[in-house]
């Protein structure tokens, strides 16, 4: 049975990945949120690509969502000549 990443289960996990993406240093994410900074370094490497992939899917998922408006309210306009 795998273990359960302590990163991930944190009550401030959000936080966490923020700041390693910023790219602050392992032991000061460590100190602040009272984890170790292998369990950091483990999330770093395990977890963290997913999400970032994830989230690029959000966005890339969004700005499509954003460019539909966009071309929507174009043939509004249209219409309306």
């Amino acid at each position: 049975m795998s273990r359960v990443c302590t990163i991930c289960s944190h009550d401030e996990h959000y936080s966490i990945n923020v700041a390693l993406v910023q790219r602050t240093p392992y032991r000061r994410i460590a100190a602040q949120y009272g984890v170790t900074e292998q369990a950091v370094r483990r999330h770093t490497k395990e977890h963290l690509p997913e999400l970032l992939v994830q989230s690029t899917r959000a966005v890339e998922v969004a700005r499509a969502d954003d460019l539909i408006g966009n071309i929507e309210r174009m043939i509004g306009r249209l219409e309306a000549f």
